[in-house]
């Protein structure tokens, strides 16, 4: 028995004893696999274009400051244009020949790195984090070439975009390899690899999803302190030639230039931080156009995507700006001298390094009552009828202004541009009047004139405001050319027009049950059947709808409340009727609505004398009140 069990240890001793010497051949190197490091390459843009300017690398575990330093890396890049060319050639629009030695064999070229330093997920300069931001040398350098010319050169391997998709501006893409020349604590054997190309945070800060009407992109900025209490202004800039909306194929690939438009010639600027300052937040809409360009013939479109824009933000009505340049004072002017019933009132407009305004267009202008800021170069063909322009505007009546730049090229005190490139004394706030204001002061300043015609709406009454409001916006219009008659009561059939209005008119069919619908007049027909199919109002039990009958406060919250629950917006939010002296007299059918109505701020009460708040439910509604409650619906319902 005790044979047999030492026999078995020393077996189990020898497999043992196998095992080791397997195991100790096994090469060492194979228990420290390699690590995967990625990085995104980073994008910024600055007047001149746009530029591949660092990378930032998740190094996967925590460092500390002093981890890493510049000399922790090195890089190379190749760049690709949206053509499929490749970068690599040296002059003129191209790489900077003062920088030959930073090429290297096809077309690659060395990353000047000029720091590294521990950062957060965002590239901020952290004490301690998980990431590495790189930040390399990169831009442009320009010189004067010519009376009215400007050379540019790059430095290599870092140009992001240029004219090079069937000449529209487009992305380039780039390939970076990353290698680690120092060790870096907890970082051993790494292998980095490219990931993502990221753009310049104030890029990235624009929806490119809103479509144009009648083809192209709209990229929009929206301010972060925009709310429903804090409108805020609206700017709508248009692009030039080389910066239209267009697609194709390269390679079997295919490549698009949405949001060209923003680095292109850099329409950034208006979400950059001196602008957004100056206007204390602002909306930027940049339309991008199809292939064909800007003229009159997207009139109809671009009036459409702006009242979109309005509608669907917290847009301030009274502080819409309108530019452009180059191209895109084809479609400024006829957006600034639009007679539709559509038509935009602008606040103020721009036409730069372009435009040209007749006579019969300034009149127009003049009548609309906003001024112009004209922005060129003489050394610019397309600028030539800006002198002409101004002097057209000035005798019209026109609050115009006129910077003309000497002859030469575009200097900005940092760079040269072509003498066409005007736009990047706007875009640097470098414009000044003789005063010394600049442009974007000059803009901030500017509001929306009255441009009501009624005679009997003054301005400084209560109801001014509100008027204006459902008159711009096609919910009220007058009772004649230049009538409104604000103190008229409204009846049944008057309150059932203005809330088709309200909803845009739907086309309806069918024929109402109503036995005296006839009485309200023809005008009326179609809103009543609307308001009867729909259930935002009643009749009575004789089958009357009694068109005539003048409508109560409360009964105008009843009806205003049929038409939110039609709508479906929120109807949850009730006011305290008690804080009214004569809270207790509303009928108990209209409490809800009522309370609803106050709730959201619609009816307020009236203010008496002695500064006491009254509901005054029975009262008759008035049309200056509902105008008034109109536009708090608007604003504070379906905005």
């Amino acid at each position: 028995m005790k044979k047999e069990v030492g026999r078995k240890s020393r077996k189990v001793l020898a497999i043992l004893m196998v095992l080791m010497l397997c195991l100790s051949l096994i090469p060492a190197t194979s228990a420290y696999a390699e690590t995967t490091i990625s990085f995104d390459v980073l994008r910024t843009a600055i007047n001149p274009g746009y530029y591949f300017s660092g990378a930032l690398i998740d190094m996967g575990v925590p460092l500390k400051a002093g981890d890493v330093d510049k000399d922790t890396f090195t890089a190379i890049a190749k760049v690709t244009e949206a053509n499929g060319n490749v970068q690599g050639s040296f002059g003129n629009f191209a790489w900077d020949p003062e920088k030959e030695d930073y090429a290297v064999d096809e077309n690659w070229a060395e990353w000047n790195i000029l720091d590294a330093y521990v950062a957060d997920a965002q590239g901020n300069k952290a004490a301690q984090g998980n990431y590495v931001k790189l930040e390399i040398e990169w831009g442009t350098r320009t010189e004067q070439s010519g009376e009215s010319d400007a050379s540019r050169y790059d430095v290599p391997a870092t140009r992001a975009s240029w004219y090079t998709l069937n000449g529209f501006h487009a992305l380039a893409t780039v390939e970076v390899k990353l290698t680690q020349e120092k060790d870096i604590p907890g970082v051993a054997d790494a292998v980095y690899v490219q990931k993502d190309i990221r753009h310049d945070p104030l890029f990235a800060a624009f929806d490119l999803s809103l479509e144009v009407p009648g083809g192209g992109k709209a990229p929009l900025y929206t301010p972060a302190n925009a709310s429903k209490d804090n409108l805020r202004p609206l700017i709508v800039w248009f692009h030039g030639t080389g910066e239209r909306y267009a697609e194709g194929t390269v390679n079997d690939a295919a490549v698009n230039n949405a949001g060209a438009n923003l680095v292109g010639n850099r329409a950034l600027s208006f979400a950059d931080e001196e602008f957004q300052s100056i206007m204390g937040g602002a909306y930027v809409l940049a339309p991008q156009s199809t292939t064909a360009g800007w003229s009159a013939r997207r009139l109809d479109d671009m009036e459409a995507l702006i009242r979109q824009v309005v509608a669907e933000n917290y847009v301030d009505p009274d502080r819409i700006y309108v530019g452009g340049l180059s191209m895109g004072t084809g479609m400024t002017t006829p957006l600034i001298t639009s007679t539709t019933d559509n038509r935009i009132q602008f606040a103020a407009a721009m036409l730069v390094s372009g435009g040209n305004l007749n006579e019969s267009q300034a009149k127009i202008i003049a009548d609309k009552g906003f001024p112009v800021y004209l922005v060129g170069s003489a050394s610019d063909r397309a600028a030539s009828g800006l002198p002409g322009t101004y002097d057209r505007l000035v005798a019209a009546g026109v609050d115009a202004k006129l910077k003309l730049y000497p002859e030469g090229p575009v200097f900005d005190g940092e760079y040269y541009y072509g003498a066409h490139d005007a736009w990047n004394y706007v875009y640097n706030n470098l414009v000044e009047d003789e005063e010394g204001q600049t442009i974007f002061q000059w803009m901030s300043q500017q509001v929306k004139q009255p441009t009501l015609s009624f005679l009997d709406v003054k301005p400084g009454s209560w109801y001014y405001g509100a008027v204006e409001y459902v008159y711009d916006n096609q919910i009220m219009a007058g009772t004649g050319e230049t009538s409104f008659e604000p103190e008229q009561k409204l009846n049944r059939a008057m309150v059932m027009q203005i809330l088709y209005n309200l909803e845009g008119k739907p086309e309806v069919t069918g024929e109402t049950s109503f036995t005296d619908a006839g009485n309200a007049g023809e005008w009326a027909q179609d809103a009543l059947l609307w308001a009867e199919q729909n259930k935002v109002a009643t009749g009575y039990g004789d089958g009357t709808f009694q068109p005539e009958r003048l409508v109560s406060r409360e009964e105008f919250a009843q009806m205003m409340y049929n038409y939110a629950v039609y709508k479906q917006l929120d109807v949850t939010v009730s006011g305290d009727l008690t804080k009214f002296p004569d809270g207790k007299k509303v009928q108990s059918w209209a409490k809800t609505a009522m309370g609803w109505a106050n709730g959201f701020g619609l009816i307020n009460g009236s203010e008496q004398a002695d500064g006491t708040l009254l509901l005054n439910p029975q009262g008759t509604a008035i049309r200056g009140e509902a105008a008034s409650i109109l536009k708090n619906f608007d604003l504070n319902l379906v905005k």
